[in-house]
């Protein structure tokens, strides 16, 4: 038990130590405005985040209480959404692939002259 708690907690640790926009900017106030206005301003940010975290922890139980009753419903739609986006992804695969060597292509030839009018093919050898 006491493994899996010091686990979480370095995991948390490492997520924590990372430097991210908020941070930056914190850092870059704190160096023009001084180090009590930069104190205040990581406090606000570190306010905000347990702010959201609350939210997100009580919303969230209350909602999967509320929608584990359509887990199945959750899961058939989902499935349905993931195959959709698959088979949109190979027809516009399709559409944009080049043609495949046939007997009108145009492999191994190329365009002699620049008018456009008058232009012969010719075979690159």
């Amino acid at each position: 038990m006491l493994d899996g708690v010091m686990r979480s907690f370095a995991f948390g640790a490492t997520l924590a130590a990372a430097v991210g926009p908020i941070a930056l900017l914190i850092l870059g106030y704190g160096m023009r405005a001084g180090l009590k206005p930069a104190i205040g301003a990581g406090l606000g940010a570190a306010l905000a985040d347990l702010t959201y975290a609350l939210a997100a922890f009580t919303i969230g139980s209350f909602l999967l209480a509320r929608l584990v009753e359509h887990e199945r419903v959750f899961r058939l739609w989902s499935a349905a959404a993931l195959v959709g986006v698959g088979v949109w992804l190979m027809v516009q695969a399709a559409r944009h692939a080049p043609a495949t060597a046939g007997a009108n292509s145009r492999i191994g030839t190329t365009d002699v002259g620049t008018s456009g009018k008058g232009c012969r093919r010719v075979r690159c050898t």
